[in-house]
């Protein structure tokens, strides 16, 4: 079996909470929020930002609009609002595949 990463191509991250309405330091600290995952985009060069698991308070038009425009002042590769089923192919080409997780190589 071989391990792949799918960087450069995207990072999928988990999006629960606009920026400041964590419930707690502990649960930004583990989840980040919007910002924190545009951050983390640009520090690793992907091309493509896919956030899901989007809570229903944020995930309004007017909201939205700000956190993707929010992303965009830090990132600016593509954004991809996730929605449920959605499915994301990505080409063989923007994989790489480091080492064989079972034999311990990287």
């Amino acid at each position: 079996m071989r391990a792949a990463l799918f960087a450069p191509a995207l990072l999928i991250q988990m999006n629960h909470h606009f920026t400041g309405m964590e419930p707690s330091p502990a649960y930004r600290a583990a989840c980040g929020n919007h910002r924190d995952n545009a951050l983390m985009a640009r520090r690793a060069g992907v091309k493509a930002l896919v956030l899901t698991h989007v809570l229903p308070e944020i995930d309004e038009p007017r909201i939205r609009e700000q956190i993707l425009r929010e992303i965009r002042e830090e990132y600016d590769g593509d954004v991809i609002w996730g929605e449920d089923r959605m499915r994301i192919a990505v080409r063989a080409s923007d994989v790489t595949v480091l080492g064989d997780r079972l034999s311990g190589d990287s």
